[in-house]
């Protein structure tokens, strides 16, 4: 009998540590799954094809319409589009402001268009502030707090 007993607490140890090592490795993978870290590091491919150019001599800039191709996976983030379309238009990052994307239900392919402004200055004077922040330009705004209003 005294033999039967330290089989039985040799094999309550390894389950513990097996039951411990399967743990961590289901934090592991949640940590690895994470949309956070994978949004960053992985980019979806697509493609990018100008349709037209136009020069805007009035408000400084250049409007360029852009179709994007996605196959097999979803709309490509505003960050990915406009890091491929300043590469594909030789263009520089602080004055390529996106506009908004319309995407058809069903399609992998979305329409955009893009300002490319001249110089810095006429860019802040001219475009909207809110896409100045979607871009990263700019910090939003803090709200201001109403007076006299209590509910």
């Amino acid at each position: 009998m005294e033999k039967s007993k330290p089989k039985k607490e040799v094999k309550k140890e390894p389950q513990k540590e097996e039951v411990k090592e399967e743990l961590q490795k289901e934090e592991v993978k949640t940590e690895e799954a994470s949309p956070k870290t994978d949004e960053k590091k992985k980019s979806k491919p697509f493609k990018i094809k100008v349709v037209e150019k136009k020069e805007n001599k009035l408000l400084g800039r250049e409007e360029v319409f852009f179709e994007i191709n996605f196959k097999e996976s979803s709309t490509p983030r505003r960050e990915d589009v406009r890091s491929k379309l300043i590469a594909t238009i030789d263009s520089k990052p602080g004055l390529t402001i996106i506009l908004p994307l319309k995407t058809s239900f069903g399609r992998t392919i979305a329409l955009g268009a893009a300002h490319v402004y001249k110089d810095e200055k006429q860019m802040k004077r001219v475009c909207l502030h809110y896409l100045l922040v979607r871009s990263g330009l700019a910090e939003k705004k803090a709200k201001k707090k109403k007076k006299g209003v209590k509910k």
